[in-house]
């Protein structure tokens, strides 16, 4: 196991150190990364219908009724997931207002599911760059080809947020930060003495891994990397990790609902979403609004499409919406923003750990949501009994305003980008 100092050293190093060669060659802009495959019509993403049931209903008995397949369910009998047949060609919200006015149903939707928004967006073999790193030689640094033109590594982002003051705060170890995402590579030696007891929402009866199931892979080490920030920025909060995307970077609204309920009912006080939906699903929603009742900080990724828009759960007000800024403190090209948003963090080219115990830069606001998960770990360390709520109005309001250089966003990318030494000196 590392030791603290070690860490901290090496983690500075991880988001600081600026490298050429992003996209396969030295100075050259990486492609335009290519959207998430649409799921085909017959596929489980687009045929799943989510719901809850009255009290002593089989749902065995009313799956067979309405013509659909059991597909899963939570052992306490509290939400269910159907699928209709291959051969049932209903539009499935023509199907559920038909549930909703069966008394027997409390809640009926389709599950449209949800993605991380940088799935899809390596193309070819991720390409080795040996480099010098603390001293060893490491070959295994991946630069993916989803940094959205960046061509090195953020040498900054450490300086942006004041990355430096979280070394002094070492209370974080008391909290813990769920990662729902594609798993987190338990081998990894950076990660291996944070993380803490997970859960695979997915496959219960598997490990968490950031593992290959998908079927082109190609969002496979994002939980990885997410959950290298967070280690970054509060080294010792620990770090549950909580598969519910696939390593293609989908997952269904079932299984994050599923995920999220397993990781408050297991001591979460602080939960990264980075992945959305253009869909605002009433259980996701309600999932999130019971986090927070709980006591839990929701922090969720504002989305990639590089629009004015909602996507969800970070369009709910129970998340903390985070946009993402490039190493100059503009909004990064491809981040969404909007008056949803809360505060903005690093996401251009962020580096950080990555699957085979390698490391590598990838750019989305997927990289920016795990600075401000960070940031709330060590906020709710420094201040145990501090509300969620308060939680969040110490890392806005302390948030450094970049109106003066996004002019065209003032308002619209949060109260600015996160400023850790301000939120930590926050009076409650």
């Amino acid at each position: 196991m590392m030791t603290r100092s070690a860490f901290a050293l090496l983690g500075l190093a991880l988001v600081s150190l600026a490298l050429q060669g992003c996209g396969g060659s030295s100075g050259t802009t990486s492609p335009t990364p290519t959207p998430s495959p649409t799921p085909s019509p017959n596929s489980a993403l687009a045929r799943g219908i989510v719901l809850r049931l009255q009290p002593g209903v089989d749902p065995a008995a009313l799956a067979r009724e309405y013509g659909l397949t059991l597909a899963d369910g939570e052992s306490d009998g509290s939400l269910y997931q159907f699928r209709q047949r291959d051969d049932d060609h209903e539009d499935r919200g023509s199907l559920t207002a038909r549930m909703l006015k069966d008394p027997r149903f409390t809640d009926a939707e389709p599950d449209d599911g949800v993605r991380c928004p940088e799935g899809g967006s390596v193309t070819g073999d991720p390409i080795h760059v040996p480099f010098d790193f603390v001293g060893t030689s490491d070959s295994s640094y991946v630069s993916l080809s989803s940094n959205y033109g960046a061509s090195t590594v953020n040498p900054n982002p450490s300086l942006q947020v004041g990355l430096s003051v979280s070394r002094s705060v070492r209370r974080s170890s008391s909290v813990t930060v769920a990662v729902l995402d594609t798993g987190v590579e338990a081998s990894h030696p950076t990660l291996s003495g944070h993380l803490t007891t997970g859960y695979n929402a997915i496959t219960p009866t598997a490990a968490p891994d950031d593992s290959a199931d998908g079927s082109q892979n190609q969002a496979r080490g994002h939980g990885t990397m997410v959950a290298g920030v967070i280690a970054q920025v509060a080294p010792d909060a620990r770090i549950m990790p909580v598969r519910v995307l696939n390593a293609d970077g989908t997952g269904t609204v079932f299984d994050v609902v599923r995920g999220l309920r397993w990781a408050v009912s297991h001591g979460a006080s602080v939960v990264n979403l980075s992945f959305g939906t253009p869909t605002a699903s009433r259980t996701l929603q309600n999932a999130i609004q019971d986090a927070r009742k709980a006591g839990v900080v929701v922090v969720a990724s504002a989305g990639n499409a590089g629009k004015e828009q909602r996507d969800y759960p970070a369009g709910f007000s129970d998340a903390i919406a985070v946009a993402a800024v490039d190493s100059t403190d503009q909004k990064s090209s491809f981040s969404n923003y909007g008056s949803h948003v809360a505060l903005s963090a690093p996401g251009t080219a962020i580096r950080s750990t990555y699957i085979g115990g390698g490391f590598a830069t990838w750019s989305g606001t997927s990289f920016a949501a795990p600075f401000v998960s960070g940031a709330a770990a060590l906020v709710r360390a420094a201040s145990p009994s501090l509300p969620a709520d308060k939680v969040g109005d110490a890392l806005t309001k302390s948030a450094r305003s970049v109106d003066s250089v996004n002019p065209s966003y003032a308002g619209r990318i949060g109260k600015g980008v996160l400023n850790i030494p301000g939120a930590l000196a926050v009076k409650p």
